[in-house]
C-alpha cells in the first residue's frame, strides 16, 4: 500500500478539525456567542456604547454610556447580564432586560419598555465558569493548528489566505503591533484566524483594515466578522484608536481607548472608552472541543473519518498504474 502524501493527510485532518469545531458551536450558539463583549470578570464604560449584548461575569461599570443600542426591536434575550454588581449613571439599555446577580447602585439608567432592571436574580442566563473554560480551551486548540496562509510586509502587513474555508495565520505581538494598516486577502465567505503570540499587545492608531480591498468602516462593520484574532498567550492589550476583526483573549487585560471597535471581545477584564459595533464571530465554535464528545460531534468525527478513508482510497486507485493490454 502507498504510504499518504504528508499534505495531503494534513488537509484531511485539518478539515475534520475545522468540522469539530464548527459542530460544538452549534451546541452553544445561545450562550457566549449571543454576546458583543464577553467578559469572564469585571468589565466598565465610560462615554460610549455597546451596539449588542453585554454578559460579565462579576462587577459591571457604565458611565454615561449604552447597550444594546443596534439591536432589533423584536430582541427576546438579555441585553445585559451581570454576575456581580452593577453601577450605570446615566445611559439607556436598549430591547432587553437587564439581569443582575447582585445589586444595582447608580442613578439616570433607562431601559427601553417591555424591558426591566432585575437585581439578586438567583439563576442567571450565563454559566460564566462553564463559558469561561470553553472559550480558554478553545483559544489554545486554536493555536496549536499549523498555518495555512502567509504574512508578508512590516509597517503594512498583507495577509494573504487561499483555503475556501479556514485560513489560519500565526503573527507576533510585535509585529502585528508595530503595523498600521492591514490588507486581508482571503476566499469570499472565508474565515481568517491570526494566532498572536506574545504576552502583551499595543495597537497604536492603526489606519486602514481592508478586507479584499473593501476598507472597514462604520459602514461596513460586518465584513469584519471573518476575522478573529486570537491572542492565547496575552495577560495585557491595549487598544488605542479603532480596530477591526473579533478578539479572543480569555487571560488578558484589556485596555480600549477611544475609537471603533469592529467585532466581539472575549476577555478576562476590560476598561473602555471605545464604542463597541455589534459583529460577532459565528463560524467558529465560542466552547472547546469536549473530552467526551456529544453525539453531533460523534456524527461529525465519523462522517471526517469517513471522508478521510473515502479519499485516501480514491488517492491509492489513482495512483496505482495502469496494466498494459
Amino acid at each position: 500500500m502507498r504510504r499518504l502524501d504528508k499534505r495531503f493527510w494534513n488537509a484531511c485532518t485539518g478539515a475534520l478539525g475545522l468540522g469539530l469545531l464548527m459542530s460544538a458551536g452549534a451546541a452553544h450558539a445561545n450562550t457566549a456567542n449571543g454576546y458583543n463583549v464577553f467578559i469572564f470578570n469585571d468589565f466598565s464604560e465610560t462615554n460610549s456604547e455597546v451596539n449588542g449584548a453585554v454578559a460579565v461575569g462579576n462587577n459591571a461599570s457604565f458611565t454615561s454610556s449604552g447597550v444594546g443600542v443596534s439591536l432589533p426591536s423584536d430582541y427576546s434575550g438579555a441585553s445585559l447580564v451581570v454576575g456581580g454588581d452593577l453601577n450605570y449613571s446615566n445611559g439607556q439599555v436598549f430591547h432587553g432586560d437587564v439581569l443582575v446577580g447582585g445589586t444595582v447602585s447608580g442613578s439616570g439608567l433607562g431601559v427601553t419598555p417591555p424591558g426591566t432592571v432585575n437585581a439578586n436574580v438567583s439563576t442567571l442566563p450565563v454559566d460564566f465558569a462553564a463559558e469561561a473554560t470553553r472559550f480558554t480551551d478553545l483559544s489554545s486548540s486554536l493555536a496549536s493548528l499549523s498555518a495555512n496562509g502567509t504574512v508578508s510586509g512590516a509597517s503594512s502587513l498583507v495577509f494573504t489566505g487561499t483555503d475556501a474555508t479556514l485560513n489560519l495565520f500565526n503573527i507576533t505581538a510585535e509585529q502585528l503591533g508595530g503595523a498600521n494598516e492591514f490588507s486581508f486577502v482571503i476566499p469570499t465567505g472565508s474565515t481568517a484566524v491570526f494566532n498572536v503570540s506574545g504576552s502583551s499587545f499595543t495597537a497604536n492608531w492603526p489606519g486602514s483594515f481592508l478586507l479584499n480591498g473593501e476598507t472597514i468602516v462604520n459602514q461596513s462593520a460586518d465584513l469584519a466578522s471573518s476575522l478573529l484574532f486570537n491572542f492565547s498567550d496575552a495577560t495585557a492589550l491595549t487598544f488605542n484608536g479603532s480596530w477591526a476583526g473579533n478578539v479572543l483573549a480569555p487571560n488578558a487585560n484589556v485596555t480600549l481607548n477611544y475609537g471603533g471597535f469592529f467585532g466581539s471581545l472575549v476577555a478576562n477584564n476590560a476598561t473602555s472608552t471605545t464604542e463597541f459595533y455589534d459583529v460577532r464571530f459565528p463560524q467558529i465554535n465560542v466552547g472547546p472541543i469536549p473530552g467526551v464528545p456529544e453525539p453531533a460531534t460523534w456524527a461529525m468525527m465519523i462522517a471526517g473519518f469517513g471522508l478521510i478513508g473515502a479519499m485516501a482510497r480514491r488517492k491509492q486507485r489513482s495512483s496505482m498504474p495502469t496494466m498494459a493490454a
